[in-house]
C-alpha cells in the first residue's frame, strides 16, 4: 500500500491569487460532498477541513474521501499562499500518513518563503 505526493506551484497576476483562496475558502463550508463520473462510473467524496499550523500568508487543507470497490481512498489536498505565488500539494491513496501530508506542507511553506520572500 503507498502513499502518492504531488505537488506544484501556480504564480498569478497581482492580487489573483488572494481572491482565488478567498473564493475557495468561502465556498468550502457548504460543500460537504461532491461527484464526478469518469469512465462511466460516478465516483462520490466526502470533503472536510483539515487543521494545519499558519505557515504562509493565507492556507486552507482540505481532506477527500472516496469508496471504489469496497476500498476506501483518502486524499489530502493544501493550498498555501504566500504573496502571488500558490503552492499546492496532494498526498493520498489506500493509506494515508497524516505526518507526511504536515511535513511536506511545512517543507513546502519554507520553499516557498525563499521563494518569494
Amino acid at each position: 500500500m503507498t502513499t502518492s505526493v504531488y505537488d506544484g506551484l501556480i504564480a498569478e497576476p497581482p492580487g489573483q491569487a488572494k481572491a482565488i483562496l478567498d473564493r475557495v475558502t468561502a465556498a468550502l463550508p457548504s460543500c460537504h460532498s461532491y461527484s464526478k463520473t469518469a469512465g462511466g462510473r460516478t465516483f462520490t467524496y466526502t470533503v472536510s477541513p483539515l487543521s494545519l499550523p499558519a505557515s504562509a500568508d493565507q492556507s486552507l487543507a482540505v481532506r477527500l474521501v472516496t469508496r471504489v470497490q469496497r476500498q476506501t481512498f483518502q486524499f489530502d489536498v493544501v493550498a498555501l499562499r504566500r504573496g502571488d505565488v500558490i503552492a499546492l500539494l496532494g498526498n493520498g491513496g489506500l493509506v494515508l500518513n497524516e505526518g507526511t501530508t504536515q511535513s511536506v506542507a511545512s517543507a513546502q511553506a519554507a520553499k516557498l518563503g525563499k521563494l518569494v520572500g
